[in-house]
């Protein structure tokens, strides 16, 4: 299992974080998403195989942006 928290910019209401749970969590492997606008953050729990570029491209599909 591994945590990945990533800095996004662009949430600010809490559709914003629901779209993004509801995106990242349908990623196989992915166990557990939060999403913060007040923090900024995006906390993903997920098997060690699940790749973080996959969850990163999901949610800037969206239109949000990933800080790295």
């Amino acid at each position: 299992m591994k945590h990945i928290e990533l800095n996004v910019e662009g949430m600010m209401c809490e559709n914003c974080e629901n779209r993004i749970k509801n995106s990242v969590s349908m990623i196989d492997g992915v166990k557990n998403v939060k999403a913060s606008r007040i923090d900024k953050k995006v906390i993903v729990d997920a098997e060690d195989d699940v790749d973080e570029n996959e969850i990163i491209n999901r949610i800037e599909d969206l239109d949000y942006e990933v800080i790295k």
